[in-house]
């Protein structure tokens, strides 16, 4: 039976043999008509693109070499070593509640540990520790001696010699010795014993001599009252010298800790603005200014030992912790009489600075679970991190070069006679059969780039950031945001409502709203329980509506291994790379894991269905499920899990964090997998009227949850967040039935939140080591601008950008990766359709030539678009796609990384 010809061929009397293809160029002309500007307009974005991309190359060397150099003279700002424990550093406070006291200091680079009694008396069992100085050095002495037996009740008067000491074992005595003028006989008997920062021999053998661990001494702000002298700064810098007479003196060492240890504190400065007006008029402040330059002087030139928790900025005005004046910025406490006493919060974390020189490379050698000997350091750079930030990019670019000379053409044929030409040894050969393609080591290259970035921008290989005081203005501009960018982006979907890719879209930019929903928080140190119970919940059901169906296409070995590695990608290079645990990253391993735990109940599920005769099949699966789940509560099975792991991945991880982990989230994905389990039983064989019919009763339920969620919520019933999982769920239902029915339902879709969704590998991972590193507030630092709040806005708005760019990046290689660690070489999708395209496009313009001009005879057979393959698969390659030894494959290389970092 004939079938129909297409109507823009020419049916001819007689078959004959049609002609081979070929192009008609056509005359000259002087109308524009015969212009393509289509193929203009594709010549122009590829420049465009090629151009773009050259000078994100550009960019990101730029910022490799900007926090590169930050990278490697960090250490060298403190004269301790000790990642600026001492340096300049910023409270962190709340704009939306200004009476809030200041708690927590965190220093540039540097992450404080919190001193309780216990480190104190482990640390410095039945020694004293030794204070003298005026009312800022008596603050000290109060915030030591809470820390040693807390409430303790201040007793006396305040301008008098104190002593305590503690109870129980190891007993430690805290003196203070009152000298606001440092001349008293008390502070020169003892400094006798001192010379160049120790005390001297004969008085460490005399047992009737109590030596100090810590001898403290700092005044000066009394110096500063008007009629004291008629030349304050003399009389104040003959006191400090004759303290630093008995100092060390001399090149800054590199490291100061773990012995005793004689230094001079800061002048205390008062908040100028809060003292009343007859206390104000009796200071000096350029008097306190002059101290505190001189004692910066003793510090960086002459090598003195001082509490440099400070610096005299451009205006004057010296930095936080070291004075009250923070408290220019909120209506809280009033200063003292004199306006010189620290606050409490203020000295505790100046002891905290003391404690951590005297006694954390003490702590940490004992094991008390310090990590490094000033605070918290990133660890030594590894063998990997060296290869990578030394070599890595020059391999890269060689490699990339190499390729480039040698495979210029596509063509196969080409190819192979460009390299008989060049010179075939063995070398190259070994190289072309076993190693990456040029697109692979372009990606490869890329990624590289952004590593190192990473590398330097993250000092430290874990992500645990400092308390930061919630901020509900904050977190509402972020959400806004978020809706407007959302908003402005919606645009008409494409392609069929049921078709596959318009449900990976879909969930895309689910997805992405709980993405936003957790960088905001995380940015802003709130709770991201809600935002990782959505992202869990989102991939749950999206897996569960993949495998579960019985006639699917995902259910094989490589779907699963697929799988795994678009979500780890990025995190496990990225673990080596740092250095650092990969289950930190929290998101991408609870996702692993119940993507296992999902394929394994779909597989189940086929084989129980397969087996006729079996009533209960779907109650067996559901208790079998949950005894698998539950039964991680167990210790012997948790043992037996350790061991499988570490002997199978060559994984050693924190058991009591990973136990943690998953039964906090145990629930969640459960859920997820329940609802999946749902649709494709209940709801999907329906008609699409009661489909309908069950979807508007579903959002109706929503909404009403969600709406009696925030009528509940504002009456003040807040015991209702101990229902963690129930209230995210009622939100995310809340947000699905306001999306769906009142912003295009599944009719348009939101442009920016379906491309955050597919990033979600990149960014999940990515997000600790750039975005979460530039606001100042963490343990993480990547500013590039000053370290106050004008330089925090600055770093906000040009990494945010930068951040999601980086993101676009990583995630534009992970076809080309994934596809390489699996075995599959060539083009990728995008780039063989898009010539595919165009060859379609010139077949059509020939077809039409040959019509009008009465030369096409014959039968035009219907093509069918497939990938090229420019290159042969590698024997390497070829061993990968086996099909079964994917999973060795993919697991053998995690193994071995895994015990060599």
């Amino acid at each position: 039976m004939d079938r129909e010809r297409p109507t823009r061929y020419r049916q001819a009397a007689q078959a004959t043999t049609r002609a081979p293809p070929r192009y008609i160029r056509s005359p000259d002309s002087d109308s524009d008509d015969d212009f393509d500007f289509e193929e203009e307009k594709a010549r122009r974005d590829v420049i465009l693109k090629k151009m773009f991309n050259v000078s994100a190359v550009f960019v990101i060397l730029l910022l490799i070499a900007l926090t590169g150099g930050r990278y490697d003279n960090y250490n060298s700002r403190d004269p301790y070593g000790c990642a600026a424990i001492t340096n300049e550093g910023r409270w962190l406070e709340s704009d939306s509640s200004p009476e809030d006291p200041l708690r927590t200091w965190q220093p540039l680079g540097c992450r404080l540990h919190n001193y309780t009694r216990k480190d104190i008396t482990t640390c410095l069992p039945d020694r004293r520790i030794l204070f003298v100085g005026d009312q800022g050095i008596q603050s000290l002495y109060y915030a030591t001696i809470d820390k040693l037996q807390p409430g303790t009740s201040w007793a006396g008067e305040q301008e008098e010699d104190k002593v305590f000491t503690s109870d129980g074992a190891g007993a430690i005595t805290v003196e203070f010795v009152w000298d606001p003028y440092l001349n008293s006989s008390r502070l020169a008997g003892e400094l006798v014993p001192w010379k160049g920062g120790q005390v001297k021999a004969e008085y460490r053998v005399d047992e009737s001599y109590h030596a100090p661990a810590l001898f403290i001494v700092g005044a000066g702000i009394r110096f500063a009252k008007k009629g004291f002298d008629e030349n304050p700064i003399r009389v104040w810098r003959e006191a400090v010298d004759r303290v630093a007479l008995h100092m060390r003196w001399g090149d800054r060492p590199t490291f100061l800790g773990n012995q005793d240890m004689l230094m001079l504190a800061p002048v205390e400065h008062p908040a100028w603005e809060k003292l009343p007006p007859g206390v104000k008029k009796s200071f000096t402040p350029s008097v306190a200014i002059d101290m505190s330059r001189y004692l910066n002087s003793l510090a960086t030139i002459q090598g003195l030992d001082i509490i440099r928790a400070w610096k005299v900025s451009s205006d004057e005005k010296v930095d936080l912790v070291v004075s009250n004046h923070v408290y220019n910025k909120y209506h809280s406490k009033e200063t003292k009489a004199d306006g010189v006493e620290l606050l409490s919060e203020v000295a505790a974390r100046r002891v905290d600075m003391l404690m951590g020189l005297r006694c954390n490379i003490l702590l940490k050698d004992i094991g008390e679970h310090i990590s490094s000997d000033c605070c918290v350091l990133p660890r030594r750079v590894t063998w990997l991190q060296g290869f990578m930030k030394g070599w890595g990019l020059l391999v890269a670019l060689v490699l990339r070069f190499w390729r480039l000379w040698y495979d210029w053409d596509d063509s196969q044929d080409e190819y192979g006679r460009k390299l008989q030409n060049k010179g075939k040894t063995y070398l190259v050969a070994l190289i072309h059969n076993y190693g990456p393609g040029k697109e692979v080591i372009r990606q490869i290259w890329r990624l590289a780039f952004i590593f190192v970035l990473c590398l330097f921008a993250d000092r430290s290989p874990f992500f645990y950031r400092m308390e930061r005081f919630w901020s509900t203005s904050k977190f509402q501009k972020g959400v806004l945001f978020i809706v407007i960018s959302a908003t402005l982006t919606f645009r008409k979907t494409v392609g069929s409502p049921n078709s596959r890719e318009r449900k990976e879209e879909a969930f895309s930019e689910w997805t992405g709203a709980a993405l936003a929903i957790h960088l905001v928080s995380s940015y802003l140190g709130a709770s991201t329980d809600f935002s990782t119970f959505a992202l869990i919940f989102l991939s749950s059901v999206k897996w569960a509506t993949d495998l579960l169906p019985m006639r699917n296409s995902r259910a094989g070995a490589l779907y699963f291994v697929k799988t795994l590695v678009d979500i780890n990608y990025v995190a496990i290079p990225m673990s080596f790379m740092m250095n650092s645990e990969y289950v930190l990253y929290q998101v991408p391993a609870l996702l692993s894991l119940w993507f296992v735990v999902t394929y394994t109940h779909a597989k189940a599920r086929m084989l129980v269905y397969r087996s006729p005769g079996w009533r209960f099949k779907k109650y067996f699966i559901i208790v079998a499920t949950v005894v698998v789940l539950f039964g991680f509560r167990s210790a012997r099975i948790q043992e037996v899990i350790w061991w499988l792991l570490r002997v199978t991945c060559g994984i050693k991880w924190n058991g009591t964090l990973v136990k943690g982990l998953i039964v906090d989230h145990m629930v969640t994905s459960s859920l997820g997998l329940a609802v999946g389990w749902f649709y494709v039983d209940v709801i999907s064989p329906l008609s699409q009227s009661q489909r309908v019919r069950y979807e508007r009763y579903a959002a109706y339920s929503a909404l009403s949850a969600s709406i009696l969620y925030c009528v509940l919520k504002a009456g003040g019933f807040n015991w209702m967040d101990e229902w963690g999982q129930t209230v995210s769920l009622v939100k995310i239902g809340g947000y699905a039935a306001i999306r769906l029915w009142f912003m295009g339902g599944a009719a348009r879709e939101s442009g920016f939140l379906v491309w955050l969704g597919s990033m979600q590998g990149a960014v999940l991972v990515m997000m600790n080591h750039l975005w979460l590193a530039l606001d100042g507030e963490a343990v993480l630092d990547l500013g590039l601008w000053e370290f106050d709040d004008a330089g925090v806005n600055w770093n906000l708005v040009f990494w945010t950008p930068t951040f999601l760019y980086l993101c676009w990046i990583v995630e534009d290689s992970r076809e080309t990766m994934v596809r390489w660690v699996l075995g599959c070489r060539g083009e990728s999708t995008s780039t063989a359709k898009e010539g595919y395209i165009q060859d379609r496009k010139k077949s059509d313009v020939l077809d039409v030539e040959e019509v009008m001009g009465g030369e096409g005879n014959g039968d035009a057979e219907s093509e069918k678009w497939e990938p090229k393959v420019p290159f042969p698969m590698s024997r390497l390659e070829g061993l990968a796609s086996k099909g079964v030894l994917r999973v060795a494959w993919v697991l053998a290389v995690i193994w071995i990384l895994n015990w060599m970092t």
